[in-house]
């Protein structure tokens, strides 16, 4: 499993993170709905229904589609300043649910390890157009996923963005075991019950947004996150996808022939700049830019700063 990589306290700050969240951002039981937006779709990919949204510009100027892949607990939402700023700059635009999150899979049997991950949306791009070359952005934990998608599928990656990205130095194809304890179903079921019962509230939902955006999130932010978590299974998806995932090929972080970019907010107390800084160095990885004043989810908090970076990369691709 990827987090064996990082260093021991962040290792288990981000354990304990992921556990806290596993209670915090369990779903209760709602419809989901088909065609959540005007631009939805879903594609099925190793045997894994996925949810997108796609954004078309009025004259396409750029033959590569930018696909954006969020991090744990978001959505397309994360995305809601990225894509439409990307397709009116001539860019075609998919954003995906990584599952169970979103209005994706829900299925607790589900392989979340981020290569199982990375090739189930690598075959979501070939089902989606086969013939086009992509310009990935991954945040946070879709950036493991975007750096994974890149070692494995090298000649589908053109260009490169992780934003304050969960890196990995290598990854190996066995089993990991970090929440054996979550395969019990007594344990797994306490978990379910307390987390629909007591935890998926707007109020913690609204705290844990303070502590990513390091500002007061607004209430359409609060439901933006609030409304796909509530979907019915995500808590059984989680803790089951959880508990069984394992890498399932070996992959280490290397340079790659692309040009890529990296962009972090100087106050990102969820992935610091210096945890990802080695891997970064291992990939030469010299486009590093820091965004003053913000957290974790800089595409949110500071959307005209981050276009301007991530648009200005983009043109310069060739």
């Amino acid at each position: 499993m990827f987090l064996m990589k990082y260093p021991g306290s962040f290792r288990k700050s981000l354990l304990f993170s992921v556990i806290l969240m596993l209670i915090s951002f369990c779903g209760i039981s709602q419809a989901m709905p088909k065609e959540p937006f005007d631009n939805s779709g879903s594609i099925v990919a190793r045997q894994t229904f996925l949810h997108f949204r796609e954004w078309k510009p009025d004259t396409v100027r750029h033959s590569a589609i930018c696909l954006l892949i969020h991090g744990f607990s978001g959505s397309t939402f994360s995305w809601r300043y990225t894509a439409p700023a990307l397709a009116a700059s001539g860019y075609r635009v998919v954003a995906v649910d990584v599952p169970p999150f979103g209005f994706s899979d829900r299925n607790p049997k589900l392989n979340a390890s981020v290569t199982a991950r990375a090739a189930v949306i690598s075959q979501f791009m070939e089902l989606y157009s086969s013939e086009a070359e992509w310009y990935i952005v991954g945040h946070s934990m879709g950036g493991g996923i975007a750096q994974a998608l890149a070692l494995m599928y090298p000649d589908k990656v053109k260009g490169l963005c992780f934003v304050a990205g969960a890196l990995f130095s290598s990854v190996k194809k066995t089993e990991a075991s970090s929440f054996w304890l979550l395969r019990f179903k007594p344990v797994a079921g306490l978990l379910v019950a307390l987390s629909e019962e007591y935890f998926i509230t707007p109020g913690r939902i609204k705290k844990l947004l303070f502590s990513a955006y390091q500002r007061l999130p607004e209430e359409d932010e609060v439901q933006g996150y609030l409304i796909p978590l509530m979907q019915s299974g995500t808590s059984k998806a989680l803790i089951g996808s959880v508990a069984r995932s394992f890498e399932i090929a070996d992959v280490e972080a290397h340079p790659i022939k692309i040009p890529l970019l990296a962009i972090w907010g100087d106050k990102d107390s969820w992935v610091p700049l210096e945890y990802s800084s080695e891997v970064l160095r291992i990939m030469n990885i010299g486009n590093i830019r820091i965004i003053a004043d913000a957290g974790h989810c800089p595409m949110e908090t500071h959307p005209d700063e981050f276009n301007a970076l991530l648009l200005e990369y983009l043109e310069q691709l060739p």
